[in-house]
């Protein structure tokens, strides 16, 4: 667990603007990259960067000052925080649109009262580890105190599951079949290679998730989705063809 007491932490101070992508993000600090890493930054420093614990090395919560993540409404701030290893956030406040950000990025911000929020501070300080168990909503100190956090259950729910705007869509494919399938009856000269949904593959990269509902739906890959396309295709000018000799 790492800390720091900044109040009010700017998207700039996150991730600068001139940063527009997660490829720059990622190559901050690299020799090759677009930044130089700030050697005294609290998570670089080498008992939190090089710390081991249950979950590998380095630290995985922060403790943060008041209105955490204020500033303009791009995702570089969770993106460059995220790619630190951090997978939790706790203040007492955080700026609304970061909040959002740190959800839709798989990343748990936790609002707690003042008092408790300076008492994981001094735990952080002095190197203690702490415990966030999103299925209770419990904060769990070293010495066994537990904070409880609130948090909206839908947001609760991705989280746990591993799911983002694209895994909640995909989670509706039978319904999106059934469109599709009216639509196709209704309407067949909307077919094409563009209406049709192909199987999302993993993406293979660290600390992402590898089996979540996302990657288990049983949609057409792209080999299927062209070889639909071009039976569909071979269908109606079978059919032109019929019509036309009658």
């Amino acid at each position: 667990m790492a800390h720091t007491l900044q109040t009010s932490a700017h998207l700039d101070a996150l991730a600068p603007h001139r940063y527009t992508n997660p490829v720059q993000v990622a190559q901050a600090g690299t020799p090759d990259g677009v930044a130089i890493e700030v050697a005294d930054f609290v998570l670089n420093r080498p008992e939190y960067r090089e710390r081991s614990g249950r979950d590998g090395v380095g630290t995985k919560i922060l403790v943060a000052g008041d209105n955490f993540g204020c500033g303009s409404s791009r995702e570089h701030a969770p993106w460059s925080i995220s790619g630190m290893g951090i997978r939790a956030i706790i203040s007492t406040s955080f700026a609304d649109i970061f909040h959002s950000n740190c959800m839709k990025n798989g990343m748990l911000p936790v609002t707690l009262p003042r008092e408790q929020v300076l008492e994981l501070l001094k735990d952080a300080g002095d190197l203690k580890e702490i415990e966030i168990d999103l299925a209770s909503q419990s904060v769990i100190r070293e010495c066994g105190t537990k904070y409880i956090f609130d948090i909206d259950p839908f947001r609760k729910n991705c989280l746990l599951n591993g799911l983002d705007d694209i895994g909640l869509t995909m989670q509706q494919m039978d319904a999106i079949r059934r469109f599709e399938a009216a639509r196709s009856e209704l309407y067949p000269w909307l077919d094409g290679a563009t209406t049709r949904v192909p199987r999302l593959f993993a993406m293979s990269a660290e600390n992402m998730p590898e089996n979540t509902p996302s990657h288990n739906l049983n949609t057409p890959t792209p080999d299927e989705w062209r070889e639909e396309v071009r039976a569909r295709r071979a269908a109606k000018q079978a059919s032109g063809q019929r019509q036309a000799a009658q």
